[in-house]
């Protein structure tokens, strides 16, 4: 099949749903027939365009206080995180001490890094994407921030083991912690 060279915005008018949001969703519509493209499996399928344009109302509707109440606190955590964690990488990599340059102290700052990623991509996209209950943060996103995700989390807990395994050599070893 072929792909149809323009792209057009305008949706049908009959279609009582929320065609200007679509964009920031996987699927192109090919507005001279009912075929979409699903960008994540690169395909052509034929349906009907009420399936692929209109969107359904929420199925979880948040009270407005819970709503605030996250927002606050997602925030607040966000903030202490991405500062806390900034702060433990800049007086380990950017101190002039020689007794803060450790392997054990570097370890740390490879934990305050993965917890850095988690920190900036998890949670300001993640609960708004949940309380909106859409993606409202485009495509190119869609595909970045997921995957970055994952590298923290394997950051983090790589780390930590290796941080485990280096603490019982020294125990075993009876070196200096």
């Amino acid at each position: 099949m072929d792909v149809p060279t323009n792209v057009s915005s305008e949706f049908p008018t009959h279609l009582n749903c929320m065609a200007s949001v679509s964009s920031n969703y996987d699927v192109f519509v090919d507005p001279d027939t009912t075929r979409y493209l699903n960008f994540t499996t690169q395909d052509w399928n034929e349906t009907d365009l009420e399936e692929v344009l209109c969107f359904e109302q929420p199925v979880l509707e948040f009270p407005l206080l819970f709503c605030i109440v996250v927002y606050i606190l997602y925030n607040v955590i966000f903030i202490i995180g991405l500062f806390g964690n900034l702060v433990v990488v800049y007086i380990i990599l950017w101190s002039g001490s020689k007794s803060v340059k450790t392997v054990g102290n570097y370890f740390l700052a490879n934990l305050a890094l993965g917890d850095i990623l988690i920190a900036g991509l998890s949670i300001p996209f993640g609960y708004i994407a949940i309380l909106w209950q859409y993606w409202p943060f485009g495509l190119l996103f869609c595909h970045l921030v997921n995957p970055a995700k994952t590298v923290g989390v394997f950051v983090s807990s790589y780390t930590l083991i290796a941080l485990a395994v280096d603490r019982y050599f020294a125990v075993c070893n009876n070196t200096r912690l």
